[in-house]
């Protein structure tokens, strides 16, 4: 959470019911400290999902060749594995649609 000293005053037109819900899933006190924490989460997140991003880069380019030697991943994964563009393009779009068997 952000210092007191590091706040600007804004005023904006939010949904209260969500902010309400959000102050529950967050176990904030008050709505304020509820916006602060989804704002961090929201950060976090984009942190979290730009690392993963790069990370599968790295590993794609790599050269590793990835095996289902257990044929678990058959007629869901498995298009995915042999195609890696399938993966990282699903990646940078921020959705796990593209990796469904009905998708692929």
């Amino acid at each position: 959470m952000t210092t007191a000293s590091k706040r600007s005053h804004k005023h904006f037109q939010l949904d209260s019911s969500k902010i309400k819900r959000a102050q529950r899933a967050l176990h904030a006190k008050t709505e304020t400290e509820a916006i602060d924490r989804a704002l961090d989460f929201a950060i976090a997140e984009h942190e979290k999902n730009r690392l993963v991003l790069q990370t599968t880069e790295l590993f794609i380019k790599s050269g590793i060749e990835v095996k289902d030697i257990y044929r678990t991943l058959v007629g869901y994964m498995q298009p995915a594995l042999f195609d890696t563009s399938i993966y990282v393009s699903a990646l940078r779009r921020g959705s796990d649609a593209a990796l469904t068997p009905s998708s692929i």
